[in-house]
């Protein structure tokens, strides 16, 4: 199983149906076997977690959080799996919420080969499907106090080919997975339009700080998914097109 890859979401619901949405429209990115489990609590107690005792191995923490994941994992150890992703909301507005652990949970899990590669969506899981055709992206913010409330301003405020994530399509996924990529290059280099290279999950954090975060207390919308497909893919071949992936 050393070609195995494991994906870890922080919920069970939404995160699961884009995976497998993401699984149905990307046929070559599923070419290894993949397995998932769920962490079920925030970023935040997953720092907790691993501050108790940095020497806890990633897979036998998510292995103890449900009967479910027992059930995934079983027979699963760290050496069985050669990539380790892991997706979690910013959720700036949860009791535990700081940035300051957020930057060392991002230093920490910033390779997929070793203990792994973490993915935030800002705000949350449902800015995947935040886009509307009048509304230019670019500009698309969520108040980090808003908290679950988001979620009702996302389902009012997105086209319907966006709404119900499992039934997202290998079109609407391109459209979703440009939009995301411009509103990346717009976050960290100020430029709307196709990043020329790879941008890291830390760059990404620190100009959310840097520019939203810290001096107008809102996040710049962005989901972690269309942004794990660009990373995996490279830019390259989104830049010319997605056609073929």
């Amino acid at each position: 199983m050393s070609s195995s890859i494991l994906f870890i979401f922080e919920g069970e619901k939404t995160e699961v149906q884009i995976y497998e949405s993401l699984k149905r429209s990307f046929s070559k990115y599923d070419q290894a076997t993949h397995i998932y489990a769920t962490f079920n609590a925030d970023v935040y107690e997953l720092y907790r977690q691993l501050k108790e005792d940095e020497f806890l191995d990633l897979i036998e923490i998510i292995r103890g959080k449900t009967d479910k994941n027992k059930a995934l994992l079983q027979g699963v150890y760290r050496d069985d799996v050669s990539e380790i992703y892991l997706f979690f909301d910013y959720d700036g507005h949860a009791t535990k919420a700081s940035n300051e652990d957020c930057k060392k949970l991002l230093s920490h899990f910033n390779e997929e080969t070793e203990n792994g590669k973490l993915y935030i969506s800002y705000p949350m899981v449902e800015a995947l499907k935040h886009l509307k055709q009048d509304v230019c992206f670019k500009e698309t913010v969520a108040v980090i106090e808003d908290g679950s409330g988001y979620k009702k301003r996302v389902s009012e405020n997105c086209d319907n080919e966006f709404l119900h994530l499992n039934k997202l399509t290998a079109e609407v996924w391109s459209k979703i997975i440009t939009a995301h990529s411009w509103k990346l290059n717009f976050i960290v280099n100020g430029e709307y339009s196709f990043p020329e290279r790879y941008i890291s999950q830390e760059e990404i954090f620190d100009s959310q700080l840097q520019k939203y975060i810290d001096p107008k207390g809102e996040v710049a919308v962005l989901s972690a998914f269309p942004v794990v497909i660009l990373d995996y893919y490279g830019v390259e071949k989104f830049r010319v097109g997605i056609s073929d992936v």
